[in-house]
C-alpha cells in the first residue's frame, strides 16, 4: 500500500498540490531513511535526556492519518480555513502538512495573541477549525469555532489532533473514491496564511505553487543534515522553511523549547549535543513569495457550523 501512496502523491505534485509535494519528497517508507528523525524537540536546551524525536516515517503516516480524519470524521473541504495557535513541538509539523494534505488554508497566528486577536483572526480568515496547544486554547473560547487540541487532554469531552492522528487511515485519502469525491486544491488556490497583525485584516499569503517553490528553492543543507530552528513554525518564514522544505530535503530539525534570541546559551548547547551544522533563517528568495493582502472570509461559516452540529465534543468547553 505504501507504494500505492508514493505513486499517488507522486502525481498529485506534478499537478500542484503543496502537500503531496512535500510527501513525494520524504523518504521513501521502504528506506532506512525513513527511520531518521525529521524533527526532534530538546526540551532541557542540550539533550539531558528529555529528547523527543519524530522519524521520517512517522511524520507521513501522522500527517495522512490526521489529513483522513479531518476529511471523513469532520467534514473537512477543500479551501477550508483551520486556525493553528501552538508553540513548536512535534505535533506541529504533521498538523501543517496534515491540514494541506485534507486540502484546508493553514492559518498560523502567533501562540502569544491574546484571546481578542485571536478571535479576530478566526472571524478575518473564516476559520472552521481552530487547533490549538493546550496551554492556549483558553484564548479560543471566544473565536466561536470548534476547538481541536493538538495533544491528548484528560477532559474526555476534547479532541485533539494528536487522536486523530493515532487512530486515523493513513491510506484512505489515497482511495479512488476518495480521489473521486474530493478535488485536490489548485496551484492557484490560497495554501497558507499569516497574520502579522491580529488587530486587522492585513496578512501574508502563499499559494501552493508558492509553497511548492519556495520548498523546492529554498537554500538547504544537504540530506541528512542536522539544522537548528531559528523560528517558530507558526510564522511567515518558520512554516515553510521548517514544516515543509526541510524535511522535504531529507534534513534533521532540532526545535527548542525557547528561541535562540532568548536563550542563546541553550541554543549553543543543543546545536553541540545534536550535531547541528545549519541553522534555519528566512531565505532572501522565499520573500519574494509572499504576498501582503487584506483579507475578507476565506470561506463561509457553513463548515464551521455543520461540525458543530455534528461534533459537539470539539466545541470549547473552557
Amino acid at each position: 500500500m505504501e507504494e500505492i501512496l508514493e505513486s499517488e502523491y507522486s502525481a498529485a505534485a506534478a499537478a500542484g498540490d503543496a502537500a503531496s509535494f512535500v510527501l513525494s519528497r520524504l523518504p521513501h517508507p521502504d528506506t532506512t531513511a525513513s527511520a531518521a528523525a525529521a524533527f526532534v524537540v530538546d526540551v532541557a536546551g542540550a539533550g539531558g535526556g528529555r529528547t523527543t524525536t519524530l522519524s521520517f516515517v512517522a511524520l507521513r503516516r501522522a500527517a495522512l492519518s490526521l489529513a483522513s480524519g479531518l476529511r471523513f470524521g469532520l467534514g473537512l473541504r477543500r479551501g477550508d480555513a483551520v486556525l493553528v495557535l501552538s508553540p513548536n513541538s512535534l505535533l506541529l509539523p504533521p498538523i501543517v502538512l496534515g491540514v494541506l494534505a485534507a486540502g484546508g488554508v493553514v492559518v498560523a497566528a502567533d501562540p502569544g495573541s491574546t484571546a481578542e486577536e485571536v478571535a479576530t483572526v478566526a472571524r478575518s480568515s473564516g476559520a472552521v477549525v481552530v487547533v490549538a496547544a493546550p496551554e492556549v486554547a483558553e484564548k479560543v473560547a471566544g473565536a466561536g469555532v470548534p476547538l481541536l487540541l493538538t495533544s491528548r487532554s484528560m477532559d474526555p469531552r476534547a479532541l485533539s489532533a494528536e487522536e486523530l492522528m493515532d487512530d486515523g487511515d493513513p491510506t484512505a485519502l489515497a482511495s479512488p473514491e476518495a480521489s473521486a469525491a474530493a478535488a485536490r486544491p489548485r496551484p492557484s488556490d490560497v495554501a497558507f496564511v499569516f497574520y502579522s497583525s491580529a488587530t486587522t485584516k492585513t496578512a501574508a499569503t502563499m499559494t501552493h505553487a508558492d509553497l511548492i517553490a519556495a520548498v523546492s528553492g529554498a537554500s538547504l543543507p544537504e540530506e541528512g543534515r542536522v539544522c537548528l530552528a531559528s523560528l517558530p513554525i507558526c510564522s511567515v518564514h518558520g512554516l515553510p522553511l521548517l514544516a515543509l522544505a526541510l524535511p522535504a530535503a531529507g534534513v534533521t530539525t532540532v526545535l527548542l523549547a525557547a528561541s535562540p534570541s532568548s536563550d542563546p546559551t541553550a541554543a549553543r548547547e543543543a546545536a553541540a549535543a545534536h550535531g547541528a551544522t545549519a541553522r534555519g533563517a528566512p531565505d532572501v528568495p522565499l520573500l519574494k513569495k509572499i504576498q501582503k493582502t487584506v483579507l475578507g472570509d476565506i470561506i463561509s461559516k457553513s463548515t464551521a457550523n455543520k461540525i458543530l452540529r455534528e461534533h459537539p465534543e470539539i466545541i470549547s468547553k473552557l
